[in-house]
C-alpha cells in the first residue's frame, strides 16, 4: 500500500458520494428509497480499489477495446527516476502506512466494541413494557430508537409516555418501521466500511449519510401509513426539544438538529413536489460518477513496490563492461544528475502490442517485469537485464524484447553526459471498457 493508493482510495470513494448524492436527490423527487444508494456508495468505494490493486478487469481506467501499458513507456508522468534517497524515504513511508492502518481499523473496532457492550449493559436496565399495544423497552432516558441484530427491538425514554396519543403512536410507528426494514442490522455492516478504509474521510461521510436516509425513508414510510403531515413535524419538533440520546450502532430517532430541521423541511417539500426531469437529469449525472469512479487510473503495480522505477546509480566504467550479474563498478548518485530521457514512446506502445503474447493476453493474465539499463554516455542501451520477474516466463522474455528497442537521451551530471544504470517495470496489463 502506498500514499498514492490511499489519495485513489479517496478520489473513487469521492466519485461514488457525488453519485450517491445526486441519486438520493432524484430519488426523493420521485418518492423513492434511498437508503440502498449509499449502501451501494460504501461498498463501491471499498470494492473498487480493492479491486484496481488486484487489478480485477474493467476497473482502473481505460476506453473501448483492449490496451496494453508500459507503465515506463507509454504513459510520460509514471516514468520517474529518483535519487535512491528519496526513494528510500518512499519506501520508509510505504513500509509505516500498513501498520497506521491496521492500527486505526483496530481503534475503530475497539470503539465500535466498546458501544455494544455500554449498550448491552445499559440495556439490562430497561424494563419491558406494553405501550399502545406495542412491546417496548422503556429507558430512563435512551431512545426512542430501534435496535437489535437478529430480532430488532424498539427503545423509548419514560418521558415518551408523556407524549398525547397522536405524537405517541407516530413515535412508536417511526421505530417498528425501521425493525421492520432492518434497519439497525443494516447500519450495523454498513459500519465495515470505516472499519476496513478507517482512513478514508469520504467513507465516514458515507455512513453518515446512509444514516440519514434511512431516517428520511422511514418518514416517508410512517406518513403513507398515517398521512399526518402536521402531527409528524409537531413530534420531530419535540423529540429536538427534549434531550435524545442515540447509539452507534442503533437507527435512531434523535439526529443532530440541523438534520432534523432538514426533515421538518422535506415533509413541507412532499408536499409541493418537484421536477421529474431534473431528477432524470440527476440519475444521468450520478451514473456518470460511477462510470468515472470505475475507469479513474488507479496506482500502477510499480507504484505498489513491485519494482518503482528508480536510478541506481552513475557508472565508472563503460557500461558494457559492467558485470551483468551484478552491480559492481558505479558509484553514489550525484545531486546535479539529470535523468535519461525516454524517446520513442509510441514505437515502444506499438511494441507492447506486439509482443504481448496472445494466449496471455486473451486469458486477461498480466503482469510487471522490472527491467535493468546500462545506459552509456551517448544515450545508448548496452546492456539490458531482468531485475524482477513478472512470475511469468513468458513475459519476462516479452518485456526484455520491448526493453532492447527503448532508445534515451544520455544522462547528464553537472551538464556533461555520464553513463548510468536504471530500473523500470514494464507492465503488460488488459483492460476493456467499462
Amino acid at each position: 500500500m502506498t500514499a498514492s493508493w490511499l489519495v485513489y482510495g479517496i478520489a473513487v470513494a469521492g466519485l461514488l458520494g457525488g453519485a450517491g448524492w445526486l441519486a438520493e436527490a432524484g430519488l426523493r423527487v420521485l418518492g423513492w428509497q434511498a437508503r440502498w444508494v449509499w449502501v451501494a456508495a460504501l461498498a463501491g468505494s471499498v470494492v473498487v480499489p480493492a479491486a484496481a490493486w488486484f487489478g480485477w478487469p474493467g476497473i482502473g481506467g481505460g476506453s473501448g477495446g483492449v490496451i496494453v501499458e508500459a507503465m515506463a513507456a507509454v504513459v510520460p508522468e509514471a516514468y520517474l527516476i529518483e535519487p535512491q534517497a528519496a526513494s528510500s524515504v518512499a519506501e520508509a513511508v510505504n513500509r509505516v502506512l500498513p501498520v497506521l492502518w491496521v492500527a486505526s481499523s483496530l481503534a475503530v473496532v475497539a470503539v465500535i466494541v466498546s458501544a455494544l457492550v455500554r449498550l448491552r449493559r445499559a440495556r439490562a436496565g430497561w424494563r419491558r413494557e406494553v405501550v399502545d399495544g406495542i412491546p417496548v423497552l422503556l429507558s430512563r432516558d435512551e431512545g426512542p430508537a430501534a435496535l437489535g441484530f437478529w430480532r430488532g427491538a424498539i427503545v423509548v425514554p419514560e418521558w415518551a409516555l408523556s407524549l398525547n396519543a397522536r405524537l405517541r403512536r407516530l413515535m412508536l410507528l417511526h421505530e417498528e418501521e425501521h425493525v421492520r426494514a432492518g434497519d439497525p442490522r443494516l447500519l450495523l455492516i454498513a459500519l465495515l466500511g470505516p472499519v476496513l478504509m478507517p482512513w478514508n474521510p469520504v467513507v465516514w461521510w458515507q455512513l453518515r449519510r446512509l444514516r440519514q436516509a434511512m431516517e428520511l425513508d422511514c418518514d416517508g414510510r410512517v406518513l403513507r401509513r398515517t398521512p399526518d403531515v402536521r402531527g409528524y413535524g409537531a413530534l420531530l419538533l419535540e423529540v429536538v426539544r427534549r434531550k435524545g440520546a442515540g447509539h452507534l450502532v442503533v437507527a435512531a430517532f434523535m439526529g443532530p438538529r440541523p438534520f432534523m430541521e432538514r426533515r421538518i423541511l422535506m415533509l413541507a417539500r412532499s408536499q409541493a413536489g418537484a421536477s421529474r426531469v431534473r431528477a432524470w437529469l440527476g440519475f444521468v449525472a450520478a451514473a456518470g460518477l460511477v462510470v468515472a469512479a470505475c475507469e479513474a487510473p488507479e496506482p500502477t503495480r510499480a507504484a505498489r513496490g513491485d519494482g518503482a522505477q528508480r536510478l541506481v546509480g552513475q557508472t565508472t566504467e563503460a557500461a558494457s563492461s559492467i558485470d551483468g550479474a551484478g552491480l559492481a563498478g558505479f558509484r553514489p548518485l550525484s545531486p546535479d544528475l539529470t535523468r535519461p530521457e525516454l524517446m520513442n514512446r509510441l514505437e515502444i506502445a506499438r511494441a507492447l502490442e506486439q509482443n504481448y503474447p496472445l494466449h496471455l493476453r486473451d486469458a486477461g493474465i498480466g503482469g510487471t517485469a522490472v527491467v535493468r539499463f546500462w545506459i552509456d554516455d551517448r544515450g545508448d542501451v548496452a546492456q539490458v537485464q531482468l531485475a524482477a520477474s513478472s512470475g511469468h516466463e513468458v513475459l519476462d522474455a516479452a518485456a526484455v524484447m520491448v526493453a532492447e528497442q527503448m532508445r534515451f537521451t544520455p544522462a547528464r551530471d553537472g551538464g556533461a553526459p555520464v553513463a548510468v544504470v536504471v530500473e523500470i517495470p514494464i507492465a503488460f496489463r488488459v483492460k476493456t471498457a467499462a
